[in-house]
């Protein structure tokens, strides 16, 4: 059943309150925000933030809601089961980094840092945005080691390091790494090809011997 009026109209407004409490929270930190900071950069009342969220720790986990695989406002789009293992691995890296817009490196930039400090909130970035990002690729590429398409390997341990790999480069932007930045849209077809193909170019090899 479509959403009503008054349905549509509380979303929006839900959005619009989260996005000033994500410029306040990465301008003066969580623990430097007021509601007050937040209701004056939206535009609204104290009363009208506390409609929609009990206290500022409900605005934080609200701010995980894109982040979210599994009930984001705009889900990714289904991999076509049909792909080949270049072209899924492509087409989830290219994903996954879409989601990386300038306002989700806000949310990131709030919620890390509190996250290491705060076990609860921890708990909760793990439930509702790693564990997702780390488990549904799973079935693909099994799917691909049974069909004799990828070699065997471990594959919670391979999507481990490359989710690592990846929220490296998410912190080396956020630190403001020039490199980084500069070459940011490049880093999907980078991974793609470094996991698909390694370092060693065919035919180079890539093995040492020792000396008699």
């Amino acid at each position: 059943m479509s959403p009503t009026l008054r349905e549509k109209t509380a979303i929006v407004r839900r959005r619009h309150v989260l996005d000033a409490a994500i410029r306040v929270f990465a301008a003066r930190g969580y623990h430097g925000a007021t509601i007050r900071d937040i209701s004056s950069e939206a535009g609204v009342s104290d009363g009208a933030i506390y409609t929609l969220f009990e206290n500022k720790a409900a605005l934080l986990l609200g701010m995980l809601d894109p982040l979210d695989e599994r009930g984001a406002p705009e889900p990714l789009r289904p991999i076509d089961a049909d792909l080949d293992v270049q072209g899924f691995v492509r087409e989830l890296f290219r994903q996954r980094w879409q989601t990386l817009t300038p306002e989700t490196l806000d949310v990131l930039r709030v919620v890390l840092s509190e996250a290491l400090v705060d076990p609860s909130l921890r708990e909760i970035l793990m439930a509702r945005v790693l564990t997702p990002a780390l488990t549904l690729p799973e079935a693909q590429f099994s799917r691909f080691v049974a069909e004799g398409r990828l070699r065997p390997v471990d594959i919670p341990t391979l999507l481990r390091g490359v989710t690592g790999v990846f929220l490296g480069l998410v912190m080396l932007r956020l630190l403001g790494d020039p490199q980084t930045c500069q070459h940011w849209d490049d880093v999907p077809e980078q991974m793609s090809a470094l996991l698909l193909g390694g370092l060693v170019p065919d035919g180079a090899g890539g093995e040492t011997h020792d000396q008699d």
